[in-house]
Formats: structure tokens, sequence, C-alpha cells
């Protein structure tokens, strides 16, 4: 009992020894620690000098600038046409396919109607006004000898499946109520009615594009005025550009645009060709139509919207600065002396980054950053850009 006794003592003395020195091994350690913090310089600091600041400028000198107008536009068709039926009966193909998409040249026949009936009662007429013609060939040379041989010339000149050809000159009254008389003036201007009536029977292409709309199928019988579809032009595009109205007065018909699109991977030249005469009133803007010149390498689609680059007019004796610059709308921060002095200019054109302003003195020294919490007569140093 006693050795059990004696071996539990030794083990609570180690247990304290143990704690002991773990403690006194910390304490040592923050000391240290402590010490050496302690012999370390903070670093000096660098204070400016009361008052200084630096301030980047330029010095004021006036050039021609030219200005170019930035706006965002859609590309349409130089000319779009709708394709509206003249006359009645049933809808047929022509010389491409009728469907949407479908391309043409100029002259093919877009679609046809069915004229059979038409044509065979223009040819039931032209037989009957040829009847009439060279029956009237007898009095004719009882009448009037001397203009006999117009009138037979005319009556060999008309076929039955080609249009009419001009009637006689009719030189005298006399010879003018006799032909009226015989209906011959009467029948001969039904017939050309008939002949231009024919002609709405079907619908030629006047340039070079392709079908865009087609609302109504082959095989349908239209009525007079049914809407068919609508036709674009290809070869010849226009770009519509709306532009602000303060930004007008800078352009004018015949200015060179540049045109981008897919940020400026693609690229066209164009030419301003009209320039709106209203504003519209949900934009505020001015719409101007650019015609696209042609580019073998980039095609151009009605629909795509373009970024328009227009080179205005050149702007004289003015200076161009960033438009963070600017101060209390109209004015700017020169340095005179070492010390800001805010002064009043005049603006003539504001871009997205930048502005043209007249109305400083030459050589002066403008303010070309944005200067925050600072006023009038703060001491500074300057610093020139380019």
């Amino acid at each position: 009992m006693i050795i059990l006794k004696d071996r539990r003592i030794k083990m609570e003395k180690r247990k304290v020894v143990i704690v002991a020195l773990t403690l006194l091994i910390i304490v040592l350690g923050i000391g240290v620690k402590n010490f050496f913090a302690s012999k370390k310089e903070e670093p000096k600091k660098m204070n400016p000098p009361a008052g200084e600041r630096i301030v980047k400028v330029k010095p004021v000198t006036y050039i021609e600038t030219p200005v170019v107008v930035t706006a965002f536009g859609r590309v349409i068709s130089a000319q779009s046409v709708a394709l509206v039926a003249e006359v009645g009966g049933r809808l047929m193909q022509g010389t491409i396919v009728l469907k949407e998409a479908s391309r043409f040249n100029k002259g093919d026949i877009i679609y046809k109607i069915d004229d059979r009936e038409a044509r065979y009662n223009l040819q039931s007429q032209k037989s009957e006004f040829l009847n009439n013609v060279a029956s009237t060939l007898a009095d004719i040379k009882i009448d009037f000898p001397e203009e006999l041989s117009k009138w037979e010339n005319f009556l060999e000149q008309i076929e039955i499946m080609k249009p009419l050809p001009e009637l006689p000159e009719i030189k005298s009254r006399k010879e003018k109520t006799f032909i009226s008389n015989r209906k011959l003036l009467n029948q001969y201007y039904a017939i050309k009615s008939a002949e231009e009536r024919l002609a709405k029977f079907m619908f030629i292409a006047p340039y070079n594009g392709s079908i865009a709309q087609l609302n109504i199928e082959e095989g349908s019988v239209v009525n007079p005025g049914a809407n068919i579809g609508r036709i674009i032009r290809t070869d010849e595009m226009e770009a519509e550009i709306p532009v602000k109205a303060e930004n007008i007065k800078w352009i004018e018909k015949g200015m060179s645009v540049k045109l981008y699109a897919e940020n400026k991977s693609m690229q066209w030249e164009g030419k301003i060709a009209r320039i709106s005469d209203y504003v519209d009133p949900n934009t505020q803007s001015i719409n101007v139509y650019v015609t696209v010149l042609p580019n073998n390498q980039n095609k151009l689609f009605e629909g795509i919207y373009l970024q328009a680059e227009i080179e205005g007019k050149i702007v004289v004796n003015t200076m161009e600065i960033p438009r963070k610059a600017l101060v209390n709308n109209n004015q700017v921060f020169v340095v005179n002396n070492g010390k800001l002095k805010l002064k009043p200019i005049t603006i003539h054109k504001v871009n997205s980054n930048s502005l043209m302003f007249s109305g400083l003195d030459t050589g002066e020294l403008v303010v070309v950053e944005s200067l925050v919490n600072v006023a009038e007569n703060t001491i500074v140093k300057t610093q020139f850009v380019e």
C-alpha cells in the first residue's frame, strides 16, 4: 500500500513539472517576440506638401477638326415592291419557282395569272377590227384616194397575235369624221385598252432580287387587289440610319460613310443618298439613307444592323478634349499661375468620349481630366499630356 501511495505522489509531481515547463516556454516565446518587434523600425510616411496636387493639362491649340457622326441603323432593300394582283384569275408560276427566297433576274416573269379568256376575247376584237378596216378601204379609195396607201399599209401591219400598230396620221377634219363614223377609232382604242389589261396578267421583274414574302400559293384563285407578296432588290442595298436631330447639321447628301458589322469584322463603304425632312417623335432622330456600295467579300442581307461612321463637315478653330474634363455642362478648369481657375467654353460638338470646343485663349493650359473635390484657386502642379 505504501509503495502504491509513493508512486501516485511521484506521478502527480511529474504532471506539475510538465505543466510548469509548458507555461514557461509559452511565456518565454511571447517575450522574445515582443523584444524583436520592438527593435523593428517603422517606415517613414511620405506626406505630400500641403495644398499640392498634380493635374494633367494641354495647351489650347485650335485646328480644323473633321466631325465624325456615329450612329446605328438597319439594312433595307433599295427597292421593295408589293405584288398586288391587278386582275383576277388562277395564280400560275412564271419563269422562276414561286416560293419565298427564290432569286430572279431583271426581265424574269415572277408570276402569271391565267389569261386565256382575256386573250381569246382580244383576238376576237382584233379580227373584227381587221374586217372593218378592210371593208372601209373601198370607201377611202373613192372619198380620199390620196390617203389610200397609208391605210393599206396599216392593214398589212395588223396581226392577230401582236399588238396593234400605230394609227395612220389623220390630216383633215373630214377624214377624221369619216373614220369615226366607221367606228374605227372606237374599236382601235378599245383593243389598245384590252392589250394593256392583258399585260397585267403577268408581272415582270424590274430588277435583280428575290421573293421576300409570299402570301398566296401557286394555283390559288386571286381577285383584283389581292396581296400576293413582296419582292426586294438585292443588287442595291441601303442602310436606314437614325441620326440625332442635333447632329444633322454636320452631314449632307453625298458624304462618305463607313459601315461596320460584328465588332468591325466586316466593313462596307457607302454614300448618303437622302436625308428625311422630319423628326421621329419617338426617338427624336432623323432618318439618313445610305447607299451601300457593292462588296464582293461581304454580303449584305436585309434587316442586319450596322454601325455607321459618317465623315461629316470640318469644324474650324476648335480643340478636342475628353468629356470628363467638362465641369457644370459648359466650363473647364485651366491652370493660371499655378492655381486652378474655372472658365466657360463654347461647345460645338459632343462625341461619345470627347467634345470639341472654343472660347479659351490660345496657349492656356486646360485640364484634360476629371477633378474631384477641388475648388478654384487650388494650388496645383501640371503634367503635360499628348
